[in-house]
């Protein structure tokens, strides 16, 4: 047998023996459980980023247009607001690619609103999460939001003000 030939049999043998990769889907959907949200399909929407006229406070809502299901907002005591729309009392969840923490809130009459220091490392951690982070509120289900800009930049902008 010769060189060529031994190798392409060996080759073979080792295609023969390697695992074969499977295609997964993620489910279909806008929710996410705890376990996958970090595999999940992002929730439907997109980010935008909100100034108010007078220039001092700013806000980012995401959801689908003219539907926003999570906003980010800079309050006038200088501490931003994280409210989920929908949600009822109790607490939000936020989850990013580094921590997980819990957040309790106030209930609203359009939903839940949770107020955190402007320099608060959960802020920092949705920010510069990996691609994403999830936002999860009882009886609401799991938002799979993209960690675009907007919600830095309303960081920011209040952390100057």
């Amino acid at each position: 047998m010769t060189r060529g030939g031994a190798f392409l049999i060996a080759a073979g043998a080792l295609a023969l023996a390697a695992p074969q990769a499977v295609a997964v889907q993620p489910a279909a959907g806008s929710t996410a459980s705890v376990a996958d949200w970090a595999n999940a399909p992002l929730t439907p929407g997109a980010w935008v980023y909100h100034r108010s006229a007078s220039n001092a406070r700013s806000r980012a809502t995401f959801g689908p247009r003219g539907a926003p299901l999570f906003e980010v907002a800079c309050t006038n005591q200088g501490n931003i607001a994280l409210f989920r729309h929908g949600a009822s009392a109790g607490s939000i969840t936020v989850r990013t690619s580094a921590t997980m923490r819990a957040l309790t809130g106030n209930a609203l009459s359009a939903g839940l609103s949770v107020s955190v220091e402007a320099n608060d490392a959960i802020l920092d951690a949705m920010a510069f999460s990996r691609g994403r982070y999830a936002i999860e509120a009882p009886r609401v289900g799991t938002i799979v939001a993209p960690a675009w800009p907007e919600l830095a930049r309303v960081v920011e902008d209040c952390r100057r003000g």
